[in-house]
């Protein structure tokens, strides 16, 4: 029984398996390649809520008539919003899931983003800069866990190395939008009420991250990891059997595990194994 257990393949007699073990089996293919472009976005949605401020302030100071105190409001609404939420954000993760709380954190960072475009004054611009990173603060955080919960032990550091390396470039997305929208002569009159500048459609664009990030993770399952954690092994026996067609390009009946075990659940018959090799 416990070769059964601790092996990387379950047999035809015992089609059983831990998390690593079930999460290894389904490979990297299709399915990881698609979750990694979602992610790009979803973290570029993260990155894009808190550096946005650095670059509008200049062009934006007359528009909204701000004195330097107003400017150093603005700056900090993001982290304030951000702090306030910091344990909602994980209650929520480990009890309703983490795709939910990417997906719909997500789409409502892309609203916020998109009312901040709209801002005709400081305080409507500070009030949805405080609810955005209110906000984003969640899915920002999840997401990096979920990536993780969703490959196996041998391509996960990879996967971080590359959410690193998007982070950074994310950062130098945001100047070379700057540079391409802020010189331009865009401005107009929207619903013969709404003033609109460069800065607001410099704002409206950097919506676009959590709006793919957010539709994008709508055709993703959730993280088996969590599933296992609330005892809903037979729904992350699905994710698992979805991750393995997609990146095999097969039937997910023909996923080599039957039952997901709990490690608390090996770790007994490993023990009650011993036992019975001592008494024997």
């Amino acid at each position: 029984m416990a070769e059964n257990v601790g092996s990387t393949t379950p047999t035809s007699d015992n089609r059983k398996a831990d998390f690593e073990q079930a999460m290894n089996l389904t490979g990297f293919g299709t399915f990881n390649l698609v979750l990694l472009i979602v992610g790009i976005f979803a973290s570029c949605a993260a990155s894009f809520e808190t550096t946005t401020m650095s670059y509008i302030l200049p062009i934006a100071e007359c528009d909204l008539k701000m004195t330097l105190f107003d400017k150093g409001i603005l700056n900090g609404a993001t982290y304030a919003g951000m702090i306030s939420s910091a344990v909602i954000w994980g209650y929520l993760a480990d009890t309703i899931g983490r795709r939910k709380v990417l997906i719909y954190g997500f789409l409502i960072d892309a609203v916020c983003v998109l009312c901040s475009s709209l801002s005709q004054n400081f305080e409507m611009l500070v009030a949805f800069k405080f609810l955005g990173g209110f906000i984003v603060n969640g899915p920002g955080a999840v997401l990096l866990t979920y990536l993780t919960e969703m490959h196996g032990s041998a391509h996960r550091p990879r996967v971080l190395m590359v959410y690193g390396m998007v982070m950074s470039l994310a950062t130098l997305i945001m100047p070379l939008l700057a540079w391409a929208i802020f010189p331009q002569d865009w401005e107009f009159v929207l619903f013969n009420y709404l003033i609109i500048h460069p800065w607001q459609i410099f704002l409206a664009v950097c919506s676009l991250p959590s709006i793919i990030g957010g539709l994008g993770l709508i055709a993703l399952p959730e993280s088996p990891k969590f599933l296992m954690s609330q005892g809903r092994n037979a729904e992350a026996l699905l994710a698992f059997q979805k991750i393995y067609s997609i990146n095999k390009r097969t039937s997910r009946n023909t996923y080599p595990v039957y039952i997901i075990l709990d490690k608390v659940i090996i770790h007994f018959i490993i023990l009650l194994y011993s036992l019975g090799q001592r008494t024997g």
